[in-house]
């Protein structure tokens, strides 16, 4: 009884020795993928909080520039393609003082041209306030 017992335990623990490394290596790269996963999750909700912040600032900065600047330019006639230059200004320099810090340097680290992409987020915004006007 005694051998079966040996040549039993003897088969289990060959059976472990060879499936440890096995399941060791599928767990080891079980949670390196799911850590890239999360850390994949983690930056696209950054990039969508910061994205969502520049929006905001952008829709605010232009109503702004709007209601302070543009309209009373454009009711005297006055609205120039230099003027249009000095609201894309006035506009961005709103919009980067209303976005945090922390956005601020995500965006400028994402996106290495911050002032490209305010152009291009102003430019959106003003094409809307435009359509809304019109409708």
């Amino acid at each position: 009884m005694s051998e079966i017992h040996s040549v039993l335990f003897a088969m289990v623990q060959a059976v472990l020795v060879a499936t440890i490394p096995v399941v060791a290596g599928f767990l080891t790269s079980y949670i390196k993928t799911k850590s890239a996963h999360f850390a994949e999750l983690t930056q696209n909700e950054k990039t969508r909080l910061y994205l969502g912040e520049l929006s905001d600032a952008v829709i605010t900065a232009v109503a702004q520039t709007s209601q302070t600047y543009v309209d009373e330019l454009k009711r005297n006639g006055t609205f120039s393609k230099d003027a249009q230059m000095v609201a894309l200004e006035k506009a961005k320099k709103t919009a980067i003082a209303t976005l945090s810090p922390a956005a601020k340097s995500f965006l400028e680290q994402t996106y290495m041209d911050l002032q490209a992409l305010l152009d291009a987020k102003i430019e959106e915004a003003v094409r809307e306030q435009k359509a809304e006007g019109n409708a």
